[in-house]
């Protein structure tokens, strides 16, 4: 992670490297630490173009898996960070990951959002409007 920050030189080489097989083996791994340590480089290495790579089929897993991770493991910052500051800017995402989720996780999905909304931080809204026009 600290060596990509700045550089992205390095984002893209730990993106090609690792991008989708390789993060979702470390998203899913039984140690806490590991699947810290593997969102904040997911974290560092998006960008707009990556996360709209995400949206497509053969890349979808590794998105839920993030979304999921924000639902049983609340406390793991990264997983939110990546949530609110990317997956929820892409309406193409969105749509994608939607499609895939149970009902529980659209409500994660669905509070992540109304917490971005109230969020008096955040520039705007925070969502943008293709985003808010499939979800309503």
């Amino acid at each position: 992670g600290n060596l990509a920050v700045g550089n992205q030189m390095s984002k893209d080489e730990i993106w090609q490297l690792s991008f989708p097989d390789l993060l979702l083996q470390l998203l899913s791994a039984d140690d806490e630490k590991v699947v810290s340590y593997a969102s904040m480089v997911l974290h560092t290495c998006l960008d707009e173009a990556k996360v709209e790579n995400l949206s497509q089929p053969q890349n979808i897993k590794l998105a839920l898996r993030v979304m999921e991770l924000c639902q049983t493991q609340p406390d793991l910052d990264w997983t939110v960070l990546i949530a609110t500051q990317h997956f929820l800017k892409s309406s193409a995402l969105v749509e994608s990951m939607y499609s895939g989720m149970a009902h529980h996780e659209r409500v994660t999905l669905l509070e992540l959002l109304f917490a971005q909304l109230r969020d008096e931080d955040s520039e705007g809204c925070g969502v943008p409007p293709s985003v808010a026009r499939f979800l309503a």
